[in-house]
């Protein structure tokens, strides 16, 4: 009997909605909730069903109730538990849990892991409010110009078509481009380009990355945040006494895009061989210079768990200011483009009149 080979899954299977996995701040609430009660001597199964009437989230109640049933029911390790649902508990999470039940000093370690992904949930939540007011304004002023396009552009058009006079070369590009917009294949196109960018989003995600890193600017930029990321999990894994190697191993499992988990695996696969940390980061190319200078004297000094939560504050700060710097600079651009393609649609809509109007004045 053959094996089954493995498919890739059709279009329709990428663009289906799926039910939205809890946010990071859900869960971290969760976590520090289930620290509080147990620290307070409540029993596993009291605890499970004390947080799931706090969610308002049904997807992480459901999960939170297959999780109790498996550890109160049949005997699982709360850390097997969490492993099943890598989407809700990232594996540091897992390691936490683990240290806890290795130690007896579950409360603690939940706490800590509800913690870091609070702090991590930050991180993400700045980056995305800081891209909220270029995108608000992309959408809005692309609203106003279709609405013009739509509604008032065609009646200069009709006025021109009943008119025997010669068009100038970026009016009769500009009426091209008002048809496309007002034919009703338009939207049809629009939403097949919807689609398809859906269903390839994570792939185009990757790509950009990548790409990005080939943009010195850009690099920093990104070598800064993922910086204080690293650092912010990896100090407080070594803190809780997971080795320094399976630290790394885990960090670059669960690593968001696909390069820079390649990179990880490289930082991870020359540890494993050198046994130098500072020289096996060198692997990691964007990664702040000072950032290996730190971890070179956490080394020698034997203080490296320290030495990254410090690093992690100081990185934390940098993106900050990276954050403005990005919405410094975005916002310009986005203005500029929307005003260069608002002043090709209406100059060259208005330039006739223009020219009208002087032959009249002459």
């Amino acid at each position: 009997m053959g094996v089954k080979q493995q498919t890739k899954p059709g279009l329709w299977a990428r663009i289906k909605p799926k039910p939205p996995n809890p946010g990071r701040k859900t869960v971290s609430v969760a976590l520090q909730l289930m620290a509080i009660m147990l620290e307070s001597g409540v029993g596993m199964t009291e605890v499970f069903n004390a947080v799931r009437t706090q969610m308002d989230d049904v997807v992480f109640e459901k999960t939170l109730e297959d999780i109790e049933y498996k550890v109160t029911r049949q005997g699982w390790k709360l850390s097997q538990a969490f492993a099943q649902y890598p989407q809700v508990f990232p594996a540091y999470c897992v390691l936490f849990v683990q240290a806890g039940e290795a130690t007896g000093d579950m409360a603690s370690r939940l706490r800590r892991a509800g913690m870091l992904m609070e702090r991590n949930d930050h991180l993400v939540r700045q980056v995305k409010s800081a891209m909220t007011a270029p995108f608000l304004t992309v959408v809005v002023a692309s609203v106003i110009l279709y609405g013009c396009v739509r509604f008032v552009m065609p009646r200069f058009i009709d006025m021109y078509s009943g008119m025997n006079v010669e068009l100038p070369q970026i009016t009769q590009i500009v009426i091209q481009v008002v048809n496309i917009c007002n034919h009703p294949l338009f939207f049809i196109s629009l939403l097949t380009c919807a689609i398809i960018l859906k269903s390839y989003w994570t792939e185009i995600q990757e790509r950009a990355f990548a790409r990005a890193l080939q943009i010195p600017l850009f690099e920093r930029w990104i070598g800064i945040v993922l910086g204080a990321q690293f650092c912010d999990i990896l100090g407080s894994l070594v803190k809780e006494g997971v080795s320094l190697v399976k630290a790394v191993q885990m960090i670059a499992h669960t690593a968001p895009f696909r390069t820079h988990r390649s990179y990880l695996k490289k930082f991870h696969a020359a540890l494993l061989e050198e046994g130098d940390f500072a020289e096996s980061m060198a692997n990691v190319s964007y990664f702040p210079s000072m950032l290996t200078t730190v971890a070179t004297v956490g080394q020698e000094v034997g203080n490296l768990d320290t030495l990254l939560g410090s690093m992690s504050n100081i990185l934390e700060q940098e993106v900050d200011m990276t954050i403005r710097s990005i919405v410094t600079l975005l916002e310009p651009i986005m203005i500029c483009g929307l005003g260069v393609v608002t002043a090709f649609f209406f100059v060259g809509l208005f330039m006739p009149v223009y020219g009208m109007l002087s032959d009249i004045g002459a």
